[in-house]
């Protein structure tokens, strides 16, 4: 092309740019839409950031907040398909928040963690009716991170309303087929995990061994009880490495068993 001359794009070449564009915003649109917003209410900073990480990780959009006051506030301003909260909150009922949800946000979908098993006759009367409404779903802690995503995932990809009753997920010692295959390795390998104390943050060293390992994670044991959620990190043996505990169940009395996803 000489100086001076402009090019001029070919009718059929300016067609298939507009084509390309459209199919490039509808895809991006596309994908937004599929994306579905989660509010998580615990006043626990270390489990908030552990189920943030896994959550967003699984494509879905993550909101935390710490007290109901702050998730009314949020719910007011936003739309959320999911709320995940703490049975036992410090500003509010979060057996109240539900409720208030079940009748002003009625396609936001509850989760509630509970601190132990709820067994049938010691219910809350409150907790009855919220099973019987269908309301919410209950998980009780601690649970394996697979089955909370199983039950996450399951809930934002239905339509229909939710089928009411309890849901408790025992803490089983086995695991499902990974991904990635590990090779079992049994050495000594401390680990540091933080710890909420009195309002203060602690770093805590673990002493543990490991089972196996690969690219993804890792499995050991320990005399610590690890929770699902809670975040550890390694040393330079395992180049400064950090994880989150996906599940962990009692070998006996005083040994724990833990898979950790690297994060």
């Amino acid at each position: 092309m000489l100086p001076g001359e402009h090019h001029t794009l070919h009718p059929l070449s300016r067609a298939w740019i507009r084509c390309v564009s459209a199919s490039v915003l509808e895809a991006s649109v596309r994908e937004e839409a599929l994306k579905k917003r989660i509010l998580i209410i615990d006043d626990d900073q270390l489990i908030l950031y552990g189920l943030a990480k896994v959550l967003t990780d699984d494509f879905h959009e993550v909101k935390t907040v710490t007290t109901a006051t702050a998730a009314l506030d949020e719910l007011a301003a936003s739309c959320y398909d999911l709320c995940l909260l703490d049975l036992h909150l410090r500003d509010l009922s979060s057996l109240g928040l539900a409720n208030f949800i079940r009748h002003s946000y009625p396609q936001t979908r509850v989760i509630i963690m509970t601190t132990c098993r709820l067994d049938v006759p010691a219910l809350d009367k409150n907790i009855k009716e919220l099973r019987q409404s269908g309301v919410c779903q209950f998980i009780a802690k601690p649970f394996d991170l697979s089955d909370l995503l199983g039950l996450v995932n399951h809930l934002l990809g239905s339509e229909d309303e939710m089928h009411s009753g309890f849901r408790y997920t025992p803490v089983t010692a086995g695991r499902r087929t990974r991904k990635c295959r590990r090779a079992a390795v049994d050495r000594y390998l401390p680990f540091q995990l933080a710890v909420i104390s009195q309002g203060q943050t602690q770093r805590w060293v673990i002493e543990a061994r490991t089972t196996d390992i690969s690219d993804t994670g890792i499995g050991l044991t320990t005399r610590y009880p690890l929770k699902a959620t809670q975040v550890v990190s390694f040393g330079k043996p395992m180049d400064e490495r950090t994880g989150i505990v996906v599940w962990s169940s009692m070998v006996d009395e005083k040994t724990c068993r833990a898979g950790i996803k690297f994060c």
